[in-house]
């Protein structure tokens, strides 16, 4: 079954009117509940409280000024958390703010330490590509940001990423029940058992099992894995084995295809047209840009063809390696240096492992934590993703210019980004979701509401099925965008800022399907915690067929 995409409204109501309008993203809010070191922060926000008798059109105007964006307000503590412009540093924008005179204070906001989120792992500490705190004496937040990205997803079991490597080991613990058979290419035959490291390296990283006491966090943790060997035990393959393994990965729908290989031909007809058949199948191609430094992205295959997301490396301290290819062929880069992960070795310990073919697997997972949210997207959309998600100007100013260039393509990948555009970009051609304005009503019965709520907002939906494709399993997920309101299920119970309610069953459909052009109306109840203007959005799920 493939999940539908979905079809985003986003509301602002007001006391004396009805105003809604459509919008095309989703506001997602996060924050880190985790630092290793103490007094870390968030790396673009700060926390400001005006003074008594300073108006909240005083506080936009002087936002505006210094193009800051409001994320949150906290009416209990007059407290506003900012998000900063990328050409300010956080102690800068807290000595604007407290140079201002109705300004009553400014600070970063701090991370302190919860366990939630953070994997137990035993060697995860080390993993300064997911959370760079300085603990190997690094630059902080020279990372992915996937603790933050892990709030919303950490893969998804229906997700498969083809890893072209040196195989598998079947026996790891790391694995454990995510593996696919997969084939060796090399030896011609079921068994892509590794005889070499490399690829059990390269899929660590990717995939390893977290949060289970033992080795490493993977990026994608819950994801399939199919293993193809294209590589022998020397760690060598031909562009036959190669293409031979882009043809098996695409024939058995992986979504992604990983290859953290180097130096293949550029002007091969087999190779290429191989590529090409993966991509025309819909798997989204991640390769090497090279670990051959100056002008190798654009000599070292796969990752020099355009058919592929060509990736380079970067240190713990955001500076490119000095090993990673450049040019125009490159698309990101991502943290390649001294990345810890696991080996043939399956015991309870980590290895370290560099290059492009570390660098690689980090983009692929991220890519698989992206399929794991909306299975529709493209390689063009995660490319589009990826690339304007990324952080620029994270490098020396000799190489990292504004925008894209060939050093640093489109700049450092970050995945909680990454997962907040597509999110924001999710639309489709699924659903088409159409307010009925004059069912909108708010009123001051609190029944089915907790003690200390003063009201209700509701109405009504009309969801009509726009595709060729039976929908089922739709339903309607709600967020309300103020702080002081709480959004309830329909029984009344209370479940954060955030639920989901099924979409019912149409008159004319006993089986809780949604027909082509078939219309259903849907209810929604919203029980506020004030009776004043408030926001909210509609997310509209399902999975067809």
């Amino acid at each position: 079954m493939r999940r539908a995409a979905v079809r985003l409204a986003w509301f602002s109501r007001r006391a004396c009117e009805h105003v809604f309008r459509t919008a095309l993203f989703l506001f997602v809010a996060s924050a880190v509940l985790r630092a290793q070191a103490p007094q870390q922060y968030m790396p673009n926000e700060i926390l400001v409280r005006l003074k008594g008798g300073v108006s909240r059109p005083e506080m936009n105007a002087m936002n505006s000024a210094t193009g800051v964006t409001v994320l949150q307000y906290v009416e209990k503590l007059d407290l506003y958390r900012l998000r900063i412009p990328n050409t300010y540093t956080v102690p800068e924008m807290i000595e604007l703010y407290r140079r201002d005179t109705r300004v009553e204070y400014a600070e970063p906001n701090y991370v302190g330490s919860g366990g939630d989120f953070v994997p137990s792992d035993t060697f995860f500490q080390g993993q300064w590509y997911l959370n760079n705190a300085g603990q190997t004496g690094g630059k902080i937040d020279a990372d992915i940001d996937a603790v933050q990205g892990w709030q919303v997803t950490k893969g998804n079991s229906s997700v498969v990423v083809a890893v072209l490597d040196t195989g598998i080991d079947f026996g790891h613990p790391e694995f454990a029940g995510r593996l696919l058979q997969g084939f060796d290419f090399v030896n011609n035959d079921s068994d892509a058992q590794a005889d070499h490291p490399h690829g059990v390296e390269v899929s660590g990283i990717l995939a390893a099992n977290s949060d289970n006491n033992f080795g490493i966090a993977g990026i994608a943790q819950s994801v399939k894995l199919l293993p193809v060997k294209v590589l022998n035990s020397n760690n060598l393959g031909t562009t036959l084995n190669l293409a031979q393994g882009l043809i098996f990965a695409a024939e058995n729908r992986a979504q992604v295809i990983s290859m953290s290989l180097i130096n293949y031909p550029t002007n091969s007809p087999v190779l290429n047209s191989a590529l090409k058949f993966a991509r025309d199948s819909g798997s989204i191609l991640i390769a090497c840009a090279g670990n051959g430094g100056i002008g190798n992205a654009n000599v070292s295959g796969p990752g020099a063809s355009p058919l592929t997301i060509s990736v380079g490396a970067t240190d713990q301290n955001d500076q490119r390696a000095s090993f990673s290819g450049t040019g125009a062929a490159l698309g990101v880069v991502a943290p390649g240096v001294n990345l810890l992960t696991i080996g043939l070795n399956r015991s309870d310990v980590a290895v370290t492992f560099s290059g492009c073919s570390a660098a690689t697997p980090v983009v692929s997972g991220i890519a698989a934590v992206l399929l794991s949210l909306d299975q529709i997207l493209t390689h063009d959309d995660v490319r589009k993703i990826l690339t304007e998600s990324a952080e620029d100007l994270v490098g020396g100013v000799s190489e990292d210019s504004p925008g894209r260039d060939d050093f640093f393509g489109y700049g450092r990948v970050n995945m909680n980004d990454a997962i907040t555009l597509a999110l924001r970009d999710t639309v489709n051609n699924y659903v088409k979701f159409e307010s009925m304005q004059s069912t909108f009503k708010t009123t001051p019965d609190t029944s089915g509401c907790p003690a200390g709520f003063s009201g209700k907002f509701s109405f009504q939906a009309q969801l009509t099925n726009i595709s060729s494709a039976t929908l089922s399993n739709l339903s309607a997920e709600v967020g309300v965008l103020t702080s002081e309101n709480l959004l309830l299920r329909p029984k009344g119970d209370p479940d954060g800022v955030g639920a989901r309610l099924p979409v019912p069953k149409s008159d004319d459909d006993s089986d809780g399907t949604l027909g082509p052009g078939e219309t259903v109306r849907v209810p929604f109840v919203i029980c506020l915690k004030r009776m004043e203007p408030f926001q909210f959005f509609v997310n509209v799920l399902g999975a067809t067929h």
